[in-house]
């Protein structure tokens, strides 16, 4: 976990112009933040999707920034993505327990709209990690523009092969606006460079169901270049599939995670675009004391995307 933190915190690089040009300071002690209380009294809520190792990583910034500022941090999630009425329950915990702020990562945006809606009416200012969902009052969303770090996926895929090439989607659960995000800003930039996307499935997240789905699409089309996948877990399920029958096919997924990297070192992975989970949770803790001291934060916090591939990951 330490070799985890370590390389995402060198990531923080990449987007640290996304955050405020004052950050917060930690109080000095018996100092007074915000609404007449000490710092170290306040405890900032965190609620992710998942245990992999993108949360992982969220998770590491959070503590950091939790030690930094001098807050408790009461930091929880499913242990799957698709866990949807345990990780609702874990938003209404933090309810009930009157946090002083929340920050969530949305699984059904739709569906739990009125839960995180209950937070806001309840006085806790709340800022969403990762996805983003419609609810009135929120704080801010904290994240990657996931249509437009889809589209850098799309337009490597497609410099490297040639129009007509046939690609194939597998997508984290139906209903996950990130994950809608994520195929659309793919398939729209891969059919406007003239690539036939095939197929699009989806796997949850799931490592296991990644690869059934991509043994079952390699069964039903006889032809496919490239399959691009929304989540690094289920891209590293896929390869297990494809590297099974010793199939030639381009590979791009999406988070950067350590597990990726290490298989675009080997060459059996070509890509995958890079977030910085750990600075979505460092972010997510600094701004939500932001909130509650009454400062201003701005309403979009982009944390920032880039494409790892063999011939840049070593910068």
């Amino acid at each position: 976990m330490k070799r985890i933190a370590a390389m995402l915190l060198a990531g923080m690089m990449l987007v640290a112009g996304c955050a405020k040009e004052e950050a917060v300071q930690p109080p000095v002690d018996g100092g007074e933040a915000g609404g007449g209380e000490t710092a170290k009294e306040l405890t900032i809520g965190f609620v992710v999707k998942g245990s992999d190792e993108h949360w992982i990583a969220v998770e590491q910034g959070a503590k950091q920034a939790a030690e930094d500022f001098g807050v408790k941090l009461a930091f929880t999630g499913p242990a799957k993505e698709t866990m949807i009425e345990e990780h609702t329950g874990m938003i209404e915990n933090n309810i009930t327990n009157k946090v002083d702020a929340l920050c969530v990562a949305p699984v059904q945006p739709a569906a739990q709209a009125g839960i995180l809606k209950r937070a806001v009416d309840a006085g806790i200012p709340l800022l969403l990690i990762d996805t983003d969902a419609d609810v009135e009052g929120k704080t801010a969303f904290l994240g990657t523009g996931n249509y437009a770090a889809a589209e850098l996926a799309g337009t490597y895929i497609g410099e490297k092969l040639s129009e007509g090439a046939k690609v194939v989607i597998i997508r984290g659960a139906l209903g996950d606006k990130t994950h809608d995000d994520r195929t659309a800003g793919a398939k729209d930039k891969l059919e406007a460079m003239g690539l036939e996307v095939i197929d699009v499935q989806p796997a949850d997240s799931d490592s296991e169901k990644a690869a059934n789905v991509m043994e079952n699409m390699m069964q039903t089309h006889e032809t496919i270049d490239a399959v691009f996948v929304t989540a690094d877990q289920m891209a590293l399920g896929a390869l297990q599939s494809i590297q099974k029958v010793g199939k030639s096919i381009m590979l791009v997924g999406f988070d950067g995670s350590p597990g990726a990297v290490e298989k675009i070192k080997e060459g059996v992975m070509e890509g995958s675009v890079a977030q910085n989970p750990y600075q979505m949770g460092y972010l997510g803790v600094q701004n939500a004391i932001e909130a509650i001291n009454g400062n201003p934060v701005d309403e979009i916090i982009d944390t920032g995307a880039k494409l790892l591939t063999k011939e840049n990951i070593e910068e």
